[in-house]
């Protein structure tokens, strides 16, 4: 009996087993909020290939990643690169009296504008293009070229005040308020002449008002050097060409109270005329008539 056992297992154990049928599972996983469904893998998944997985995964986040920071770091920098100054629109109206409004050329309104300097193109969208500017006077021999990218501790420096004991240097509309990057001055007048300043002239500036950007810089904004004028009420301008009845005075070059002034004795131009008539008469009349002709 025993023989026959071991017969019988010798003859099974020389025939194959059959394989063992692997775990197999059907596994639901979570991707983005969504349930999704595997399909059934085996449960006897080796070492090698969960390494083998990882690494093929893991340059795929990090490409990503990278990806992302490059987008941000690409947006940072358009906003750093971008070059923002103030320029003025309108040249303005010469001469510059004290008592009169500032005006632009033809007695246009003397615009502003907030311009990115690397596109020449006027800001219409974001905070920097709704700010509120503070009018200032600069001496005239702030000779920065608008290219130069000067400190704002540089502007300052040039700004000029009132003289002791007089009244403000220029009065009027001292705000202006952009919108979509554009701005027009309002009233301005100077009050007193620029012929004690050390360069005789002045220059209207714009920077942006405290508290405003933030730590943006906007680079400010001048006009050209410009002489300011004591004001000659009407009485006392000087015309050209003269009228017969103005006095010797309003000739050019003739100074009130002065030699020529004094010498004619404030003959009008009109008596001026007819004594330069004869005299010229009396020239044609030698020049054309000869001595013996007493008609001439």
């Amino acid at each position: 009996m025993s023989m026959r056992k071991r017969a019988l297992a010798s003859c099974s154990s020389d025939q194959p087993s059959p394989p063992k049928r692997p775990c197999v599972a059907t596994i639901e996983q979570e991707w983005n909020g969504s349930k999704r469904k595997l399909e059934p893998r085996s449960c006897l998944i080796e070492e090698d290939d969960r390494s083998e997985l990882r690494e093929e995964l893991e340059p795929a986040k990090s490409h990503s990643a990278k990806d992302c920071r490059r987008a941000n770091g690409e947006s940072t920098a358009k906003n750093d690169a971008r070059n923002l100054q103030l320029q003025f629109q309108t040249k303005l109206s010469l001469p510059v009296f004290t008592g009169e409004k500032l005006q632009g050329v033809g007695g246009a309104s003397i615009s502003v504008a907030l311009v990115d300097a690397n596109t020449g193109q006027v800001v219409t969208l974001g905070l920097e293009s709704s700010i509120k500017l503070d009018v200032v006077v600069l001496e005239g021999d702030f000779n920065k070229d608008d290219e130069d990218n000067w400190a704002r501790e540089e502007f300052e420096n040039y700004i000029v005040k009132e003289r002791e004991g007089k009244r403000l240097l220029l009065t009027g509309d001292l705000v202006v308020m952009l919108e979509q990057g554009l701005g027009e001055l309002g009233e301005l007048i100077f009050n007193d002449d620029s012929s004690w300043t050390r360069s005789k002239s002045f220059r209207i500036g714009l920077k942006v008002t405290l508290g405003y950007c933030g730590n943006t810089r906007i680079r400010e904004a001048k006009t050209d050097a410009f002489p300011v004028k004591q004001y000659r009420r009407e009485a006392h301008r000087r015309h050209y060409p003269p009228a017969c009845n103005h006095g010797v005075r309003r000739l050019e070059k003739i100074a009130k109270d002065g030699t020529s002034h004094r010498r004619r004795s404030l003959l009008p131009l009109s008596k001026e005329f007819d004594k330069l008539r004869a005299v010229s008469m009396k020239l044609l009349t030698n020049f054309f008539c000869a001595p013996s002709e007493e008609s001439c």
